[in-house]
């Protein structure tokens, strides 16, 4: 992790403080505005995506909040942030489905549940080729599929 973003990290893993609930609610900020802005900016399928980068960098950064959900705060915190992030999931996720470029049976908690491994992963030299890789398979996991899943036997 870059030194800049070791130190935001260390800033803003102080769950409760004052400095950490502004960053918090800038970040947050910050990411749900990118959604609609990317997808001005790029095909349905890559905006998605590219949001979905941003989360993963966001995640990478408050390498602390995971901690702080564990707090008496949690509450406050996943409520401040839970709604404007599934608004901004939900503003790619609607044009990507409207293009059928992914499954019409996908709703943003799902996808926010999918991507929940962002807080999870060891920041260490291998997270964003390991970042990368797993933000593919939801991606792919999100596309139409034009042939009926086979059910397997005995499922």
């Amino acid at each position: 992790m870059p030194a800049s973003d070791r130190e935001r990290c260390t800033a803003t893993s102080r769950p409760g403080s004052p400095s950490s609930w502004r960053s918090h609610r800038h970040d947050v900020a910050e990411l749900v505005d990118a959604a609609p802005a990317l997808l001005a900016e790029h095909p349905r399928r890559k905006a998605l995506r590219l949001w979905l980068d941003r989360l993963a960098k966001y995640g990478q950064i408050k390498c602390g909040l995971v901690g702080a959900f564990n707090t008496a705060t949690h509450k406050q915190l996943a409520g401040e942030g839970y709604g404007p992030v599934i608004n901004a999931i939900t503003t790619p996720l609607d044009a990507c489905k409207q293009a059928g470029a992914v499954r019409e049976d996908v709703e943003a908690e799902e996808v926010l549940l999918l991507v929940g491994f962002l807080w999870r992963i060891e920041t260490d030299d291998n997270w964003a080729a390991r970042t990368a890789r797993m933000l593919d398979l939801v991606m792919e996991g999100l596309v139409v599929t034009r042939t009926p899943r086979v059910q397997e036997p005995g499922a």
